[in-house]
């Protein structure tokens, strides 16, 4: 069977430099902001344990994802310190992917196909559902204050790379009607 993942568009999201980020955003420098994956109101997503595991952290936003242009996103992905992935069920997440496109380190549950995404990216890691452990990952990623190279690692990725693997998929049916 043919499986194609969903695809990200390389033309909306592609790294920018923090800073400049932060100032188009008009986010505080200094400030420590986790985008979690979704609106709080998507029960699948797990807000409540992204709440546990920020809740006391000093210093920090937990930004929702509602309401947004990709424009928009692309900028939040690029100014903020990391994606938090907390659902409960997932398929191939196309933020984690735009995430990656960003350089944005990832912190997820073991979901969908995450695990396989950011298995060669460094500053992603993947938690379990206890939210003392996402914390220390979290920690983990703010020590290091670096980006990943996951714009290097989802060029696969992109609309038209998936694009052409739709048209294999229909170039190999039609061989064998």
């Amino acid at each position: 069977p043919n499986i194609i993942p969903c695809g990200f568009d390389n033309n909306l999201f592609y790294p920018i430099p923090k800073n400049k980020a932060r100032e188009i955003l008009k986010w505080e420098k200094s400030k420590r902001y986790i985008v979690f994956s979704s609106s709080f109101d998507n029960k699948i997503k797990n807000v409540q344990l992204a709440w546990l595991a920020t809740s006391d952290i000093n210093n920090c936003d937990l930004i929702e994802l509602k309401g947004y242009g990709k424009e928009q996103i692309n900028l939040i992905l690029n100014a903020s310190d990391l994606l938090l992935v907390t659902s409960l069920s997932e398929t191939g997440p196309i933020i984690v992917k735009e995430a990656l496109a960003c350089n944005c380190p990832i912190i997820s549950t073991n979901v969908g196909d995450v695990q396989k995404l950011i298995k060669n990216v460094r500053n992603c890691y993947i938690s379990s559902y206890n939210p003392d452990d996402i914390k220390k990952r979290i920690n983990l990623v703010f020590r290091s204050n670096k980006r990943t190279n996951g714009g290097k690692v989802i060029k696969n990725f992109k609309l038209e790379n998936i694009a052409y693997k739709v048209i294999d998929v229909y170039r190999d049916t039609l061989k064998n009607y």
